[in-house]
């Protein structure tokens, strides 16, 4: 049974209520907490229970602890290590969360830690989202050339006879798209 604090009272008992709602219903359920002991409330749940609900729950509460404090991991190797160390073979497949949605909202988690996107070409680069040595250069004439690189890249390039580029604008946003690449006119990049 998964719960949320719903209200506490002047005596201070806290009632806790089921968390599976709908549309068109909510399910009754109550737990009355006072200190450490808990009883049930007058209602019983009006739905199945959800077999593997606390693994799924911890997966869902390391991947998101772990994104936060870690900013630079990917967001598909934090789950992955979530759901290797929470999963089990054996318990029901509703006790894994969705791989792809977690992704996602571990992600989205982090964009509020992240620095506002700049709005123009004028901006003081804030080295605290940076891997260390991997910012090397900041050309500014009369346009704006930020140079990211890790030494092993260039120690490969330098190596290289031959230096081939690929671009996905599309992803680009402003002041960083030169304005020849307008994605309103060529969105089919």
């Amino acid at each position: 049974m998964l719960c949320r604090h719903q209200r506490q009272r002047p005596n201070g008992s806290i009632y806790w209520w089921c968390s599976v709602r709908s549309n068109k219903s909510r399910c009754p359920a109550t737990v009355i907490q006072s200190g450490s002991n808990f009883r049930p409330g007058s209602h019983q749940h009006n739905h199945d229970s959800a077999p593997g609900a606390i693994i799924k729950l911890k997966i869902v509460s390391q991947s998101k602890q772990e994104a936060a404090t870690n900013v630079f991991k990917p967001a598909a190797q934090i789950v992955n290590e979530a759901m290797v160390s929470h999963s089990d073979h054996t318990a029901p497949a509703g006790s894994r969360p969705n791989v792809h949605n977690l992704q996602t909202s571990t992600n989205r988690l982090r964009e509020k830690s992240r620095p506002k996107d700049p709005t123009d070409l004028n901006f003081e680069i804030n080295y605290d989202f940076l891997p260390e040595n991997f910012f090397k250069k900041d050309v500014v004439d009369s346009n704006r050339h930020l140079f990211f690189a890790t030494d092993s890249q260039l120690d490969a390039l330098s190596s290289a006879k031959v230096w081939y580029m690929d671009a996905t604008f599309k992803i680009i946003s402003k002041p960083f798209l030169p304005d020849v690449f307008d994605t309103s006119i060529h969105s089919y990049w």
